[in-house]
Formats: structure tokens, C-alpha cells, sequence
């Protein structure tokens, strides 16, 4: 794949750019969690903070996401043979995704298997059912087991449900570079940004209703209008929320300690 990137360098440097975005973005994200998951572990042993992040008291909602975010993820590191750099990597992609949609080791028993691959996955199950507890805990709407079950679902839809589209997009990518004048081909995303972007969403639905439980939306009108009924500054806390509501990443609001 390299000698093939070489031989269309000729081409739009936009295109080539956005290329190598693509290339190293998702590596650069493991360094980035790698590192930042390390530095959480480190901080929670010494007391700064307190872990999960779900049971803090008097903590704010960025606060809770940003750190279950960090909680979760820490288990895609140090199990068995896991090495999450596969999930970032182009050149596993597709061998990668095959196994999480067709063999599911992540749904295997007992673990780890002591195989790269399987690993990887496995360690990916152990983060969701970390997920499972803490949103059970809060009766999270999108992580709690009985919730999910009620509604004939499991933790793993949205995730599964994404890597079967991307098993797919993988083998058109694969079958484009192996033909030699075929056109740059867009490069779709990688494992480890699907999971990274479905961590997120799930974390923050738990930092929501670790703060105001499951009907959030509900309880912050609540609030709004008793805000209103005291002649508070109603279209401040308004902005507020909305901004947290439809933020996408913790890291929107502050500069976080560990990325």
C-alpha cells in the first residue's frame, strides 16, 4: 500500500493530504488515549481524583464524560495480547472488521483468546461492559442492561451495526488499491474511530444521567422553568445546555488534562 501511496504522490496535493489525514489520524488517536488513559490511572491512584467518575458528587457533566470516556477506554489496553494500534492501521482493517462481524470474540468466553486479533476485539467487549455497569448504575437509557433488554437491544447495536458498513467500505478500498490505475479512493474510517466515536456518545448519556437521571431533557426543563419563576437568567441556562446537548466530544468545552 505504501509503493502504491508513492505512485499517486504526483496527484492534487489536497487530495494526497487528505489522504495521509486519514492515514495518521487514527494512530495518532491510540498515542493520544494510550497516553492519556495512563495519566488518569496515575491521578486516580494518587488521589486527585476519584474513580468511576459516574459516583462523583458535585462534579460537572463534562467533567463525568471526559473521565468515563478515559475509564472506559483504559480497557483497550493491557488485555492479553490486545495491541489497539490494529484497530487504527489500514493495512488490518479488513481482516479485523471480518472477525468482529462474523466470528464475534468479543462475545467469546473465557478470555482473552492469546491472539492479536482476537484480543484487540475481546478488549473492545471488556470497555462496553464497563459501559453496561456504569450506565446501569444510572439507568442510562443507552447503556442500562435493562433498558437495552426491554427494548430488545444490547449494548453493542450501534457499534456492530457501524463495522458491518465498514467491513464493506474496507473491501472496496482493498480491491481499488490492488488495482494499479485505479483513482485515489476515499480511505473509510478505521475501527478504533467507531468505537472512539460511540464510546463518546454513550459516556456522555451517562454523564447526563449520573447528574439528572435518565429523563434528563425533562429534569433541565424543570429547571429552566423554575430558573424563570425566580426571574433568573433564563436564556443563559438555556445556551448553556443546548451547547452541552449537542456537543459531540467533551473536549469542546475545556481543555482537558489528558485529551
Amino acid at each position: 500500500m505504501f509503493a502504491w501511496f508513492r505512485r499517486k504522490t504526483e496527484r492534487r496535493s489536497d487530495a494526497v493530504e487528505a489522504f495521509a489525514k486519514k492515514w495518521f489520524g487514527p494512530p495518532a488517536l491510540v498515542l493520544a488515549l494510550a497516553e492519556g488513559t495512563a495519566a488518569y490511572a496515575k491521578e486516580v491512584r494518587a488521589g486527585q481524583v476519584t474513580s468511576p467518575a459516574h459516583r462523583r458528587r458535585n462534579a460537572s457533566v463534562v467533567e463525568i464524560w471526559r473521565d468515563a470516556r478515559l475509564e472506559a477506554l483504559s480497557f483497550l489496553f493491557n488485555f492479553g495480547r490486545s495491541e489497539p494500534g490494529l484497530a487504527a492501521g489500514p493495512r488490518r482493517q479488513l481482516e479485523l472488521l471480518t472477525c468482529l462481524v462474523d466470528e464475534r470474540p468479543h462475545l467469546e468466553w473465557p478470555q482473552p483468546r492469546d491472539e492479536h486479533t482476537a484480543d484487540t476485539l475481546q478488549a473492545v467487549s471488556h470497555a462496553y461492559l464497563y459501559l453496561h455497569e456504569a450506565g446501569s448504575e444510572v439507568v442510562d437509557r443507552e447503556s442500562d442492561a435493562a433498558t437495552l433488554k426491554a427494548k430488545g437491544r444490547d449494548i453493542f447495536e450501534a457499534l456492530m451495526a457501524q463495522e458491518t458498513v465498514l467491513r464493506n467500505e474496507w473491501a472496496t478500498f482493498v480491491g481499488a488499491v490492488k488495482q494499479k490505475d485505479a483513482p485515489l479512493p476515499e480511505m473509510p474510517r478505521t475501527l478504533i474511530e467507531a468505537i472512539y466515536e460511540d464510546v463518546t456518545m454513550k459516556t456522555k448519556s451517562i454523564a447526563l444521567s449520573a447528574q439528572f437521571g435518565p429523563k434528563y431533557e425533562s429534569v433541565i426543563r424543570t429547571l429552566e422553568d423554575d430558573l424563570r419563576k425566580r426571574g433568573g437568567n433564563v436564556e443563559e441556562f438555556r445556551a448553556i445546555w443546548d451547547r452541552v446537548l449537542q456537543a459531540e466530544d467533551p473536549d469542546e468545552f475545556t481543555q482537558t488534562r489528558h485529551s
